[in-house]
């Protein structure tokens, strides 16, 4: 009988393990979803394949994004990326303040005055 639990144990330890993805690996699965929405092989394979990353994305290459990419793509990208969660608590521990806080909070999409955040 103590075989029998212990197999159990294990079996419910990977399948735990299998179905856990880490934030990249989701960001990147939830914008593959998106690409046969956007019609645009231009959108998919410039932006959602290029950016859906977080090891890509940094200051930077954010301004990158929000000059070449279309509206639709980087909401999309937003989404992902958030998991439609309010991340507030997190990134205030995190030392982000100010008007960047309302991109920690997802709840009503990307904020649209883009440049206010870069000054």
């Amino acid at each position: 009988m103590n075989y029998l639990w212990y197999i159990v144990c294990i079996l419910t330890t990977l399948h735990a393990a299998i179905l856990r993805d880490d934030a990249n690996t989701k960001f990147k699965k939830c914008c593959k979803a998106y690409e046969p929405l956007l019609n645009n092989e231009t959108a998919v394979n410039e932006c959602l394949n290029k950016y859906c990353d977080f090891d890509v994305l940094s200051q930077t290459t954010i301004l990158v994004v929000l000059k070449h990419c279309d509206c639709s793509v980087v909401g999309s990208m937003f989404s992902c990326a958030s998991s439609n969660y309010n991340h507030t608590k997190c990134c205030s521990a995190n030392g982000v303040s100010g008007k960047c806080l309302e991109y920690c909070s997802a709840n009503d999409g990307v904020p649209p005055n883009y440049l206010d955040y870069f000054l």
